[in-house]
């Protein structure tokens, strides 16, 4: 964290620049400055997740995920609308917490469930 706080922010990565935020503030049980952390992230992805940054919001759901916050995580992705937006996203975060997952999963709409899928496979890579 001392050493975070010490880079130089570039204004290319920032939306993972806040993302690492979120996840200090979860480590210190903070949720309230996650969730603040967490909306400018959202504010600056505009809607989808960017190419440069897609493996940190991998990497942060599985972390919120092994940290026991993924229901938090959805949380704040309904709150924020961005479960609609980030629909696939949302849905294997959602999948990743549910006692069936491929029956979860297989009741969501094809053009979701496909992405959603892949999109499970890179968090749990991340969670190994």
């Amino acid at each position: 964290k001392k050493f975070f706080n010490t880079l130089t922010l570039d204004k290319k990565l920032e939306d993972s620049y806040h993302l690492h935020k979120a996840l200090f503030a979860l480590y210190d049980s903070n949720k309230g400055i996650a969730n603040e952390e967490l909306s400018k992230a959202f504010s600056i992805i505009k809607r989808k997740l960017p190419s440069n940054t897609k493996d940190d919001w991998m990497r942060f759901a599985a972390v919120c995920t092994k940290l026991n916050h993924n229901q938090w995580l959805q949380e704040s992705l309904q709150q924020s609308g961005y479960d609609v937006f980030l629909a696939p996203y949302f849905i294997a975060i959602k999948a990743i917490n549910e006692k069936d997952e491929i029956g979860y999963l297989n009741s969501k709409a094809v053009e979701i469930r496909e992405p959603a899928k892949k999109i499970i496979e890179m968090i749990r890579r991340y969670m190994d």
